[in-house]
């Protein structure tokens, strides 16, 4: 029975056998078909035939081109070499484990930081082939703007940017919202956003169930008759229910009927979990600048050319409206370089990568200082005949070996490291910048065991292998000792380990003084009695400022009745944590826009600085009577502020210009408050060092801040959220947290970078000790001989350890010497990153040194004992 093979099997067998082999393969081939036919089925004996059709490809084009016997020997050979190479690495077990967690270590901590870093910076935006042109765009002034990056525009600029920018396919905007939402008896403060009905679309984001946005659902704020959903809120909300289109949502105590429900995972512009619909008012909206604009550029457009364009017609509304325009010009940037910043990864991937090879170098200098003791086995093959580029071979697969066990236990380290860091951070990233070890990250892994293996296999076996075959077999201890070459080598490799490590201490020594200043400096006021919380005031009832007022006073009563509460305070600001809003103020005698100066606003009770224990340092607080006034035009403003309008003089009954979103007027110095912090620290700019405080009543918030007095801050924090619901049950309190904890999550993230940093730092300081002990290891081995001899002619035991001590802080002082420019850079880098701390002080420079050298020399100590404890006796007998 003849079966043909398949066309495209007979033609390769055309190609790489001879007719003669061809038939006799497939006549040899179809009589076993049919005996396999008959006892296990056709179609197994078919996949069978197949099979052995395309295993026989190679050697009949070996055959072929005469290559046979070397094909084979190749094989046999590296076959030959992967079974000495493991025997080896089982016979030196403490060597392999060692070199394979320290290839593990540095490869999972390298492809973790560089999944963060692809997560946030590198991977592609998930919205298709519009990802690179999505953009935001911002309103810029000299004044009152002083990072382009935080600047937002006004829903009307907005408007006129999409009519007459031509570089601009589309432009949507969104904006922040506080919502309560009425669940059973409870009401729960949800962030969303009020978004022009374009926006997903523009994004090219559907809906999972419902409908987008159309423009007649656009309406003004609080009006709103139609919402989406995200998929986490319709799952608490509705349990996940399929009929939650068109089902009603008690939202600000109005019904609003649900639409649609957004894809798993999907939040924006950050945390956000529902979506309104919104359509402002481009007659009144023109002043206040409180959206985040999302353009489209057009094809072809660059962002260079966005931003003249929108600067020209910038130019164009300043010219029409002057009171609001004047000044104001606009600005363009990547979306993602809006949402995510690369201050603070790009120096971590720096740093794993300086440790990534450290432990190449640490791996290099083991497998050189092994090879030197493996010599005399060396020599042995190379006198039997092994071939020099035999010997790399085998020492390449030995280093392939242990790099790709390293690499496994690295890839799952990594793994293990990004769920954890996922799991601890609190602020979530961006919905689309969650890292993840995904293939990216995996093939990151096999490239750097691919690098491990070259500079820490390939390139210390090329050294190794330069053994001499005519003398491989000499008795004496002195044929395994390393050539003068190798040790130069090793010595090398761990003065530049010790290098990298005096770089990575001086730059975690850096950042984790930076993070220290950050959690005890001082905001101008004693921060571990205080508990803070928010509060959001929703519901037609409070729809009058006069109704919001009443209800924060009463607010503030009912909550300072608590027991155990000192004093209260409400704020629209809170310290350390919010800027407050941008105001301009025009100082007596100015006349030109060069004259004004930006600063900060904020509302306040009079209870806000008893809270914070502060007294005025000149005049008073608000009255009751102003602090219920709407149209009062009592301020009271901080030092900082007072001294820039009147320097050296009181500040008390002066007046001046207030240029607000809400009003423009001339107002009345009541009092001077003391200076506090604003801003987060490390973020203050010179707008909100100046602050003007407003009574509450003045502008009337919907959200309000409550700062709480209290000898136990957490204890009371219970009782504070019932004195609020007891005020009124539909008042959403959220952010509650006391202001110990609130410094806490708002510096986490230089927290996290000066420890990981510091962990990459010690790390490196271990690898190098590492190599510091295995040359002094690798010392003693080769030197027995001369320690037998010093012994045995009267040297002390003391003398033994200070020969191989002098050794280890020789390589100490030669690393340091030599890692003093590139920590001298890497403090360079960070020094406009560093917070209450200077680069160039004498304990960053004194101590890091001092450390490694105490290292290095206990590393070395441990060898250079048991040297000491040589016999000198059975030293020179085995001579």
């Amino acid at each position: 029975m003849t079966i043909p093979p398949p066309t495209l099997v007979a033609r390769l067998l055309g190609l790489v056998a001879p007719a003669a082999d061809r038939r006799e393969l497939l006549a040899d081939l179809a009589d076993e078909f049919v005996t396999r036919a008959a006892a296990d089925g056709r179609r197994a004996a078919r996949r069978w035939y197949r099979r052995q059709v395309w295993t026989s490809i190679g050697p009949l084009m070996a055959r072929r081109l005469s290559l046979g016997r070397p094909i084979v020997a190749l094989e046999r050979g590296a076959g030959l070499d992967l079974r000495i190479a493991s025997r080896s690495l089982r016979a030196s077990p403490g060597f392999a484990i060692a070199v394979i967690l320290m290839i593990g270590l540095a490869i999972g901590a390298h492809t973790s930081v560089y999944a963060v870093v692809d997560g946030l910076l590198l991977r592609p935006l998930p919205f298709g082939e519009r990802s690179d042109r999505l953009v935001t765009v911002h309103s810029i002034h000299p004044t009152l703007v002083e990072d382009p990056g935080d600047a937002e525009v006004s829903y009307a600029d907005a408007m006129d940017f999409r009519r007459h920018a031509t570089t601009l396919e589309r432009l949507e905007l969104a904006i922040d919202r506080n919502v309560s939402v009425s669940v059973g008896h409870e009401t729960e403060r949800v962030l969303a956003a009020s978004i022009t009905p374009g926006l997903f679309s523009m994004l090219g984001v559907t809906p999972a169930l419902g409908r987008d946005f159309g423009d007649n659902d656009a309406a003004a704020a609080g009006f709103e008759e139609a919402l989406i959903l995200s998929h986490g809120l319709w799952q608490s909300l509705f349990g996940g229910a399929a009929d939650v289109i068109g089902r009603d949502v008690r939202l600000n105590g109005r019904a609003v009927a649900v639409v649609g429900v957004l894809p798993p995972g999907f939040t924006f512009p950050e945390e956000h979990v529902m979506w309104l619909p919104y359509r402002g008012d481009e007659v009144t909206q023109r002043a206040g600048r409180g959206f985040l604009a999302i353009g489209l550029l057009a094809s072809g457009v660059g962002i260079d050319q966005a931003r003249a364009d929108l600067q020209r017609v910038a130019a164009v509304l300043a010219d029409r409206h002057p009171d609001s325009n004047r000044q104001w010009t606009a600005g363009v940037q990547p979306m993602r370089d809006f949402f995510v910043s690369n201050d603070d990864v790009v120096p971590m991937l720096a740093a794993v990568t300086l440790l990534l090879l450290v432990a190449c170098a640490n791996v290099a200098g083991l497998v050189l200082a092994r090879g030197a003791s493996r010599e005399r086995e060396l020599g042995i093959r190379a006198a039997l005949g092994s071939g020099r580029w035999r010997l790399v071979r085998l020492l390449t697969i030995e280093a392939a070996l242990l790099a790709a066990a390293g690499g496994a236990i690295g890839l799952a380290l990594a793994g293990a490291f990004v769920r954890a860091l996922v799991a601890w951070v609190p602020e979530p990233p961006p919905y689309w910048a969650t890292p993840a070890v995904d293939l990216r990250a995996a093939l990151l892994a096999i490239g750097s065991t691919a690098i491990v293996v070259v500079l820490a296999g390939l390139l210390p076996a090329i050294r190794v292998s330069r053994v001499d075959g005519a003398r491989p077999t000499g008795g004496s201890a002195r044929t395994h000792t390393a050539t003068r070459s190798h040790r130069r080598t090793q010595r090398t490799l761990v003065v530049a380990q010790i290098a990298a490590s005096l770089a990575l201490v001086v730059g975690g020594l850096l950042l984790s003084r930076s993070a220290t200043a950050l959690f005890t400096a001082d905001g101008g006021f004693e921060l571990d009695s205080l508990l803070s919380l928010r509060v959001y005031i929703a519901g037609d009832a409070y729809d009058d400022p006069r109704a919001r007022t009443a209800l924060v006073h009463e607010l503030v009563a009912r909550v300072a009745a608590v027991p155990g509460v000192e004093a209260v305070g409400a704020t629209g600001s809170i310290p350390t944590d919010d800027g407050g809003a941008a105001v301009r103020v025009l100082p007596p005698g100015g006349v030109a826009p060069r004259d004004e100066i930006g600063t900060y606003a904020t509302t306040v009770t009079s209870g806000f600085w008893p809270a914070l224990s502060l007294e005025m340092v000149e005049g008073r607080a608000f009255t009751a009577f102003e602090e219920r006034d709407p149209a009062t035009a009592s301020v009271v403003i901080n030092q900082r502020l007072a001294r820039r309008l009147w320097p050296g003089q009181p500040a008390v009954d002066r007046t001046f210009q207030l240029a607000a979103t809400a009003f423009t007027e001339t107002v009345r110095v009541v009092g001077v408050a003391p200076d506090l912090v604003y801003e987060e620290f490390g973020e203050t700019t010179t707008m909100s060092e100046l602050m003007v405080y407003l009574p509450y009543a003045r502008t009337a918030p919907r959200t309000q801040a409550l700062l709480v007095r209290a000898r136990e801050p957490a204890a009371v924090a219970a009782a504070t959220r019932e004195a609020v619901r007891s005020v009124d049950a539909g008042v959403a309190v959220f952010d509650m947290l006391t202001m110990r904890a609130r410094r806490a999550y708002n510096h986490w993230g230089d927290r996290f970078i000066g420890q990981t940093f510091s962990a990459f730092a010690i790390a490196t300081v271990l690898l190098a000790c590492i190599g510091a002990y295995g040359i002094a290891a690798y010392g003693v081995a080769e030197r027995r001989r001369e320690i037998g001899v010093r012994l045995a002619i009267g040297a002390n035991r003391g003398s033994i350890v200070r020969l191989f001590l002098s050794g280890g802080a020789k390589l100490a002082l030669a690393g340091a010497l030599a890692g003093l420019p590139l920590a001298l850079i890497v403090a360079r880098l960070l020094e406009h990153e560093l917070f209450g701390t200077s680069p160039w002080t004498r304990a960053v420079w004194s101590w890091p040194p001092l450390v490694l050298l105490a290292s290095v020399l206990a590393a070395s100590y441990l060898p250079a004992r048991r040297a000491s404890r040589t016999d000198p006796v059975s030293v020179l007998r085995s001579e």
